[in-house]
């Protein structure tokens, strides 16, 4: 499971003789972390979704009515590809663009019924397989894993 290039990281911080065990920690973490949002894509994927325009999804099925900057900042999408994923929203009628009523250059998107019902489907399998991803570990193990990771951002935030 861990990336070669984090065994070579690993090797050289022995090497060197820096905190080798940290380094394998970190490794492990994101080499897991990468393996999930390949696969999370490639689920995704079967739909004929991208992770942006899951994403988009998402907001728009839990928040409503949203502006594109507003999915833009949410998402961390460029324009240009709110704009590509609106238009694949709007072709496979999940989504529509409201004009605003004062100024024509401005527009919110919505989600319709059949988007709805769609991205019901698609966000139900992804909540399965999620759910699924920690399966074997009990939940002790979970609650100490969050609570370790979240101690792990900590340190982040000092930097």
């Amino acid at each position: 499971m861990l990336n070669p290039k984090y065994k070579v990281l690993i090797e050289e911080a022995n090497i060197r003789g820096k905190d080798h065990v940290s380094m394998q920690l970190c490794g492990e973490l994101l080499s897991l972390n990468h393996v999930i949002v390949e696969q999370c894509g490639e689920r995704v994927g079967q739909y004929a979704l991208s992770e942006g325009r899951f994403v988009v999804m998402l907001l728009l099925y839990n928040m409503g009515e949203l502006t594109p900057s507003e999915l833009s900042s949410m998402t961390g999408l460029t324009r240009s590809a709110m704009t590509s994923v609106m238009d694949f929203l709007e072709k496979h009628h999940y989504a529509v663009r409201n004009m605003g009523s004062t100024d024509r250059r401005s527009f919110t998107v919505s989600m319709v019924d059949d988007g709805k019902v769609f991205f019901e489907k698609v966000l139900e399998s992804q909540l399965d397989w999620l759910a699924c991803l920690s399966d074997n570990l009990d939940t002790d193990e979970k609650q100490q894993f969050l609570h370790l990771t979240r101690k792990m951002a900590l340190g982040l935030k000092q930097d």
